[in-house]
């Protein structure tokens, strides 16, 4: 995989190493699902997947509005809705808390904003939370089937129409935009079992690789 290499020195704050772990695996994801990114039918979910749901650009701030945004629309989005959000915000946590754990060891390992993948896989390793991240491609799983599945109930447009306005009133916060775009580009995938059955498949192969399974 090619690497950044317009910074030098080394990784040496948090916030530093934990943008450069997340923008390795966007890279990461959108090289290894690129033929799913190509296709006609995944192609825009898997690059909204890659750059917006998985990204380094206000990941706590993020989810911490979306919390509080989930929490005030609970009534108006019912109850199915809100425990599937509540399980997204749940699957961003234990992300970012397994991406803080990778910094952590790159800052004491000094290491360089342009690691490599070899670096950055023992480092994966090292770690030894095989469990934790079986869970979390899991966990990438069921998001991506309740997302779809709620992306083709009839009122969740006019809901998330209705939870833009109101947010808007008081708010600039993109959240609810995040989740519209979401919906209209899950909303034309006729059957998800594919990109699910694949995400889980080389996911599971890729972590059994790395821990020599």
């Amino acid at each position: 995989m090619k690497q950044p290499t317009s910074v030098s020195g080394k990784l040496n704050n948090l916030e530093q190493a934990k943008t450069a772990v997340q923008d390795f695996q966007v890279r990461r994801l959108k090289r290894d699902f690129r033929d799913l990114r190509m296709s006609e039918e995944y192609g825009p979910f898997s690059d909204f997947f890659a750059t917006e749901i998985y990204s380094a650009r206000d990941f706590t701030e993020r989810n911490e509005s979306f919390r509080k945004i989930t929490g005030q629309f609970r009534s108006l989005l019912g109850e199915e809705i809100y425990h599937g959000l509540v399980s997204l915000l749940d699957l961003h946590s234990l992300t970012d808390r397994l991406d803080e754990a990778v910094a952590e060891r790159m800052i004491a390992a000094a290491l360089p904003p342009s690691f490599t993948e070899t670096q950055y896989e023992k480092i994966y390793r090292d770690l030894d939370n095989y469990d934790e991240r079986k869970q979390q491609i899991e966990m990438i799983v069921e998001s991506l089937q309740f997302t779809h599945r709620i992306s083709h109930q009839t009122l969740i447009g006019v809901v998330l129409k209705s939870a833009k306005v109101a947010t808007g009133l008081f708010s600039k916060d993109r959240t609810v935009a995040v989740l519209e775009h979401a919906y209209s580009t899950l909303r034309h995938i006729r059957d998800i079992t594919h990109l699910n059955d694949e995400i889980r498949r080389r996911e599971l192969g890729r972590l059994d690789r790395i821990y020599g399974r």
